[in-house]
């Protein structure tokens, strides 16, 4: 003999947590610092308890929003973990480039000299790895200004002057170098030997 009943059994479909971040900047030289926001995760679980970081160069972090700072070039990879109030857990992940330091370089000709001195400048040692500069802008102490990979300032006045480079490559990058300007009064030529003497001098 045989007896059959029927019940009705509802299943939720599970949703995981959503581990979002941004990460800014994702590209840089070195050292580079990264702030990390994951603000912007979700869960319908309930609420986030727990926010963890990870990068392949061995930082870790645990708060909702962090700084890795990065001293070395190469590509890293940097997880973000969430665990919601039900014990669920939810990754995803991004990857920064850090790249060779952008370095300005001047070359100053002359750096010393008699009232009036002009100086030639010329950035073109400037090196950046992976981008092109796309622009050199010159500052001197004084107020010129100029602007191209070769330049030139003239003083008239005799002081100590310092002469600023700063490139911008084309991912926006900047950086900077100085050189200082010795700027002296012309002397006029007395035409006699200034060597002291027991005997006057006919000039």
């Amino acid at each position: 003999a045989t007896s059959t009943t029927t019940t009705t059994v509802t299943a939720a479909a599970l949703h995981m947590p959503v581990a979002a971040f941004t990460a800014t900047p994702m590209i840089g030289p070195v050292p580079l610092t990264v702030t990390l926001d994951g603000s912007g995760s979700t869960t319908p679980n309930g609420s986030i308890v727990a926010y963890q970081w990870n990068s392949s160069g061995g930082q870790s972090a645990n708060s909702v929003s962090a700084a890795l700072t990065f001293d070395e070039v190469g590509s890293y990879t940097i997880t973000h973990t969430v665990v919601d109030s039900s014990g669920m857990t939810g990754s995803s992940a991004q990857e920064i480039t850090v790249t060779d330091a952008l370095v300005a370089t001047i070359s100053a000709t002359p750096t010393s000299g008699v009232a009036p001195l002009t100086v030639a400048l010329d950035g073109r040692g400037s090196t950046t790895p992976n981008n092109s500069i796309v622009a050199y802008q010159w500052n001197s102490s004084d107020g010129q200004v100029a602007i191209g990979s070769r330049a030139s300032f003239t003083y008239d006045s005799a002081g100590d002057y310092t002469i600023t480079l700063t490139i911008i490559d084309d991912g926006g990058d900047t950086a900077t170098a100085t050189e200082a300007i010795t700027v002296q009064e012309e002397t006029a030529s007395l035409g006699y030997n200034p060597t002291a003497r027991p005997s006057p001098q006919v000039i």
